[in-house]
């Protein structure tokens, strides 16, 4: 028996399917909530401005963890900030169903959010560690693409679970599963007894320098306006269905999810490409596939359609995730692993940053165009032209055909 599990534990595929599963649990954690604001809102009877609170109070947690979690990623490694934010987040996943006023779901959420700050940095920290740098860029590109595919499927089975149960239970049932994940992740080995790291792992870039890096800003600028595109319009898409479309909860979970497995390609598409096609020219791919990503979600907003909206939503989460999976295949290939939990960490929280902006100002501009959704689909445009302006100022030298980790080797216009 302990021969099996020691066995189990040294294989690389147990330790990327935690991970896999680990991201599922965490991306599951908040997407629930963007169903369960609706019945949130009715039951404490709050407006669309109060809601959009309650879903970005979660980001500011999040963002204030973000970057102290990717240090200590680097510093401690990946196990200990992994362990401590599943396990953390998932108990106030478990409180959030035991809320008692909005007061109370506001400070449950922004605790879950400081939870769960460390693990995105960490789990970045994780693939530098246990996986070959040839391969990093890759894997990294498979593990975001957990994002959409979890899109799709926590409508399909919450929405009739939340339908059949009520919300409460169903945050309730998830934060139980989180500690399972948490519990589990203890088999799993430190890195230096699978892969030898050691030397690449052993020359670190001291955290101030790191933030001194042009090259860090403009990847966590890019992300600020990536992310706050994509939270912004998965945060509010189950509404603008129920409200705009007249589909009940079921119907808006289901048609919700439908794109996701066009954003999972999206997202394997752009790191692939990242690696094999746009070397030095990354900046194409992203103007390329944010103008074309951009235009779906706009046209989606404004189709008559039903049919067209779920094609033309389809379509834009393909070009959006495919700007994902290529932007944190990058840092793989640009930044040492020492000091790629920092790098990742000072990324994420300007994405967090945006993610806090974009469902309370959307709740805001729902309201003053009186329930429309005009303002609000121009606020994610807005996001989009910062994306494509952040990753238009990204220039890449070349040394024999690929990328140099050297910071000097970097330029930004």
């Amino acid at each position: 028996m302990y021969q099996k599990i020691a066995s189990l534990r040294e294989k690389k595929g147990f330790i990327i399917s935690l991970l896999f599963a680990s991201d599922f649990i965490s991306i599951l954690d908040r997407m629930v909530m963007t169903l369960a604001i609706a019945l949130i809102g009715k039951e404490f009877l709050l407006n669309e401005a109060a809601q959009g609170w309650i879903m970005s109070i979660f980001f500011v947690g999040y963002a204030l963890m973000s970057v102290p979690g990717g240090w200590l990623a680097d510093k401690f490694g990946s196990k200990v900030v992994i362990i401590s934010s599943i396990t953390i987040w998932s108990v106030f996943t478990i409180l959030t169903g035991n809320a008692w006023s909005w007061t109370s779901i506001l400070v449950i959420r922004f605790l879950f959010g400081l939870g769960e700050g460390g693990f995105p940095a960490a789990s970045m920290k994780a693939v530098s560690e246990y996986v070959r740098r040839e391969n990093r860029p890759r894997m990294q590109a498979i593990l975001k693409a957990n994002g959409p595919i979890t899109i799709t499927l926590t409508p399909l089975i919450t929405a009739p679970l939340m339908y059949l149960l009520g919300w409460r239970t169903m945050f309730v049932v998830i934060g139980i599963l989180g500690i399972v994940i948490a519990a589990l992740y203890l088999l799993v080995p430190r890195p230096e007894q699978l892969l030898s790291t050691t030397q690449e792992q052993s020359t670190k870039m001291p955290f101030r320098e790191v933030i001194r890096l042009p090259k860090v800003w403009h990847f966590t600028i890019a992300w600020f306006g990536l992310n706050g595109a994509m939270w912004g319009f998965a945060s509010w898409l189950p509404t603008y269905l129920m409200k705009s479309r007249g589909l009940d909860l079921l119907h808006a979970g289901i048609y919700s999810a439908m794109p996701g497995l066009a954003g999972a390609l999206g997202t394997v598409v752009g790191g692939i490409l990242i690696d094999k096609l746009f070397v030095n020219r990354e900046k194409y791919l992203f103007l390329i596939a944010g103008v074309l990503g951009g235009s779906f979600l706009y046209a989606m907003f404004f189709s008559t359609s039903l049919l067209m909206i779920l094609l033309y939503e389809g379509i834009a989460a393909f070009f959006l995730q495919m700007c994902i999976g290529g932007l944190w295949s990058i840092p793989h290939k640009m930044f040492p692993a020492s000091s790629i939990g920092s790098v990742s960490g000072i990324m994420n929280f300007g994405g967090q940053i945006a993610a806090i902006l974009a469902p309370v100002t959307m709740g805001y501009l729902i309201t003053m165009y009186q329930g429309t959704f005009t303002g609000a689909v121009w606020y994610l445009m807005g996001a989009l032209i910062i994306f494509i302006l952040a990753a238009l100022g990204i220039r890449f030298q070349e040394t024999n055909g690929k990328h140099t980790n050297d910071s000097l080797n970097y330029t930004s216009n």
